[in-house]
């Protein structure tokens, strides 16, 4: 497996570890990134390439612009009130919109818009990953170097949540099919003034083989998950994925760091001339520092429900370093706007790009006609360094 079917198995976790792919093909990228991780030991138990880590109608208009293809340590272990900032620390503002606490029920139904913030200093995020997708918003940042990571999302209906949120040990498979992990109750504490419900997750842990048996899974670590209403009609879920016992404390920092005061744009740098149906899911992921070649850009991905029912997704990302053999993997039959392509028939299949612009390209869900015509038509904001200029 390559690579690039790491990354896009990873972008179909991250939709999430959304939800599960659908059909076979879902099932042979779920089962893929199953072995790989054991082959490869590759960190982070929340989608894929967040390791390191759209404005629609009604709202303030992005600036206009010419796009072209070329276009710290670890978190307190006390909880912390952090200073307050006049906007948004990762995205585009929305003034003219309420955030979360003010409007719950817009949470989750407008995948450009993200209707919270997440103080970063607390945690010590130095990237962020957000997801605005129907009936939940989300934010993952990395912990640090081992695989702990942080997860926060809102929603409206608690079950959502549930069905979208990380748990340790979810790239082993136990004897009956199911994730094998358990959730006991750690006690009742306060986020501000409202009542809240601790819970530490246990996961199983890595063995060979692509099928484990329940009694001979070793831990790998746990979750500690902070759940509660921060206002009515609004549900929120805290946690720390990959965690130690240690942590206990630090969901409660991450917690505290939530802003619903604020909303912003799930702004990518990603501009298509022809938009394929509706959309349905935003996902980008930002650095605080820019990085020479791909500014704070790190990754984003668009899903787009079409008219039968199934999902085409548009995944772009910073060019990764490349290893031989995928480059090996990759035999180009296209030349799309001067630039090679190839069209994989075989599992994963789709349109994948190495070096458009500034990014990687993959184009899942659809036919290869409509592929290669929606990547024609695809350009990218001059200056990735600055989010502001991105389109939503």
């Amino acid at each position: 497996m390559t690579d690039m079917e790491t990354r896009v198995a990873a972008a179909m976790r991250a939709r999430a570890d959304a939800s599960a792919p659908h059909g076979e093909l879902g099932r042979r990228v779920r089962d893929r990134a199953v072995r790989l991780r054991r082959r490869r030991r590759v960190a982070g138990a929340l989608a894929g390439a967040a390791a390191v880590v759209a404005v629609s109608a009604g709202l303030t208009a992005v600036p206009s612009r010419m796009f072209t293809v070329d276009g710290r340590g670890a978190a307190p272990a006390v909880p912390v009130v952090p200073d307050r900032s006049s906007g948004p620390t990762s995205l585009p503002g929305l003034p003219g919109l309420p955030g979360a606490a003010q409007d719950p029920a817009a949470v989750g139904t407008d995948p450009r818009v993200l209707h919270f913030d997440i103080y970063l200093d607390p945690i010590g995020a130095t990237a962020s990953d957000w997801t605005s997708a129907a009936g939940y918003e989300r934010f993952v940042t990395p912990y640090d170097g081992s695989g702990r990571a942080i997860e926060v999302l809102i929603g409206r209906d608690p079950a959502v949540l549930e069905e979208r949120r990380a748990r340790p040990g979810w790239n082993v498979r136990t004897d009956d099919g199911g994730r094998g992990t358990t959730e006991t109750p750690a006690g009742t504490v306060s986020v501000g003034d409202r009542p809240a419900t601790l819970h530490r997750e246990v996961g199983p842990g890595e063995l060979a083989g692509n099928q484990v048996v329940v009694g001979a899974v070793k831990d790998t670590g746990v979750g500690w998950i902070l759940r509660w209403q921060p206002v009515d009609g609004l549900y929120a879920v805290a946690q720390v994925v990959g965690a130690t016992d240690a942590d206990r404390e630090t969901v409660r920092t991450v917690a505290g760091a939530l802003r619903l005061d604020q909303a912003q744009r799930c702004a990518t740098p990603l501009r298509l001339a022809a938009s394929p149906d509706t959309l349905t899911s935003c996902r980008t992921s930002v650095t605080r520092v820019p990085a020479a070649s791909a500014g704070v850009w790190r990754l984003s991905a668009l899903d787009y429900a079409r008219a039968d029912g199934t999902t085409t997704t548009v995944w772009t990302e910073a060019k990764p370093q490349r290893a031989a053999h995928d480059l090996a993997q990759f035999q180009p039959n296209h030349t799309i706007n001067g630039v090679a392509a190839q069209w994989r028939a075989a599992d994963p299949r789709g349109l994948w790009l190495l070096d458009y612009g500034p990014a990687e390209v993959f184009v899942s869900g659809t036919s290869e006609d409509e592929a290669v015509a929606l990547v024609r038509g695809m350009t990218f904001a001059p200056d990735l360094a600055d989010a502001g200029t991105w389109v939503g």
